[in-house]
């Protein structure tokens, strides 16, 4: 009898054990799974999580963009269409480009570059201790003011003699009763803070980076200014104002802008960190400039031998093979001079903008190598940087060769067309709206093309859940943003 009861109470508990399972089951079916695919092609597929992620990024300021099938094809195909060009541009052998190759070592010594300067340089600087301590001392705050007369390493001798000569003149005059603020409009050489009087406003001892600063801030008492002093920028009176007491925030509220202040404000010991190691590396490396080479380039845009450094350059005469000479050497790499002309936008104007830009690219090079050697590329991040990167790439080479191309090369043959009957500023105004529908016609073609190619299919069946999800999400980042707004998924 007793072993009847147990077998029963047995048989039941796994009967319940089974009901529990299939309850399960069938509520985790009602639930939108993230890799849920919402298209498929070849060696490939889009799943829900990437659509709605996408659809999120895009609508974060338009409370109102509900998710909509029509809105929810257009991403997917789109996001199907980034794959597939990866591929496509794979499979033509573009990945294996020596040029795409020099681009992607290049962006991954960048990004090893500036994680090696926040680990190893910064973090030496803004030290957690130097944080706590500023957050130590966040209360009370004083009013400061200050006039400054700057002399850095390139300011020629004369100069400098007279920047102090100017500062000690500044002196004499508050001692004679010259308002501090109208002597600060009037000669303090610091464009932020001149026209406001030499306002800083209210600061601790630990916002200001110069240790000069800091130390006759430290001496003063509230409403007197100091003697002319040096400091790490050049000459200076301070003025100490009123004291005023304020709230401790909680840590966590102001960490991020102690870090920010501090980060602005010891620029300066970041600089000496870096020049340090810098030295350290070339050594190491054994870090070679050649003269020669940048003669080279100085001879061709007309620089002499005693130019100024604040001398105007138009370095636009310099050819490819011009910007193809190897300005300095080092084990693991070489550095051109075109990589000085990388950023369009920030060019060099000057010789001193030339050799600024030249030193900050030597010690990209050496630092970031330093940085590959520690193993700093295998990071989660640094990796996620470069597959981003090699895949922006791959696409954007890709639609140049066979859609932009193409369109420039139907342009020029218009252009012998036009040449003929209209006025050249006609032809111009005609050509340019011509290469853009060449262009967009051709990239419609191309990716029809890939479609085809690729099998490219919906899943249509997914769609319905992955809206109703998506509308969930988008509720609940209004609610976040504060902008709640009635929510109803829209179905096409």
């Amino acid at each position: 009898m007793r072993k009847n009861l147990h077998r029963l109470l047995r048989s039941y508990a796994l009967m319940l054990s089974a009901v529990v399972l299939c309850l399960g089951s069938l509520l985790h079916c009602d639930r939108p799974s993230p890799q849920s695919v919402l298209a498929a092609f070849d060696n490939g597929s889009v799943v829900e999580a990437e659509a709605i992620d996408h659809y999120l990024l895009s609508t974060q300021y338009k409370p109102k963009a509900l998710p909509s099938e029509e809105l929810f094809r257009e991403i997917v195909r789109q996001k199907a269409l980034d794959k597939i060009l990866v591929m496509e541009a794979q499979a033509r052998g573009l990945a294996e480009d020596s040029v795409f190759q020099a681009m992607i070592r290049n962006q991954e010594r960048k990004a090893v570059f500036y994680k090696y300067m926040r680990q190893e340089i910064i973090s030496r600087v803004v030290t957690d201790s130097l944080i706590r301590l500023f957050y130590a001392n966040y209360s009370p705050q004083y009013a400061m003011r200050y006039i400054i007369r700057p002399v850095v390493k390139s300011t020629p001798p004369a100069f400098a003699r007279s920047q102090k000569d100017t500062i000690e003149a500044v002196y004499r005059l508050l001692n004679t009763g010259a308002k501090f603020e109208d002597l600060a409009n009037r000669y303090s050489q610091d464009i932020t803070t001149n026209r406001k009087g030499g306002d800083l406003g209210f600061v601790i001892r630990e916002s200001l980076g110069d240790a000069a600063l800091r130390a006759v801030m430290d001496t003063l008492k509230e409403f007197t200014y100091s003697k002319p002093f040096r400091g790490y920028e050049g000459w200076y009176i301070l003025y100490k104002g009123e004291k005023r007491v304020v709230p401790v925030p909680a840590f966590e509220a102001v960490k991020d802008r102690i870090w920010q202040t501090l980060f602005r404000t010891r620029k300066h010991l970041i600089r000496q960190q870096v020049e340090r190691r810098f030295a350290e590396l070339a050594e190491k490396y054994h870090y070679q400039f050649y003269p020669a080479s940048q003669k080279v380039i100085w001879d061709k845009v007309g620089v002499k031998d005693n130019a100024s450094d604040y001398q105007v350059v138009d370095f636009s005469a310099l050819s490819e093979q011009d910007l193809s000479q190897v300005l300095a050497r080092y084990d693991g790499g070489v550095i051109r001079a075109e990589e000085v002309f990388e950023n369009r936008k920030r060019e060099p104007q000057t010789l001193l903008d030339f050799k600024e830009r030249f030193t900050a690219l030597s010690e990209q090079h050496l630092l970031g190598q330093h940085g590959l050697e520690s193993g700093m590329q295998n990071d989660p991040e640094i990796v996620q940087q470069i597959h981003s990167f090699k895949e922006s790439v791959l696409r954007s080479r890709l639609l140049q060769h066979a859609v932009k191309e193409p369109a420039a090369a139907r342009t020029d043959s218009l252009r012998q067309t036009l040449v003929q009957q209209e006025k050249p500023e006609e032809i111009r105004k005609i050509l340019g709206q011509k290469y853009f529908e060449f262009e967009r016609a051709g990239k419609a073609r191309f990716e029809e093309l890939l479609i085809k190619k690729y099998h490219f299919r919906y899943m249509d069946k997914n769609f319905g859940r992955a809206l109703k999800e998506a509308g969930r999400r988008k509720e609940e980042q209004n609610k976040k943003t504060g902008k709640s707004v009635p929510m109803q998924t829209r179905s096409e």
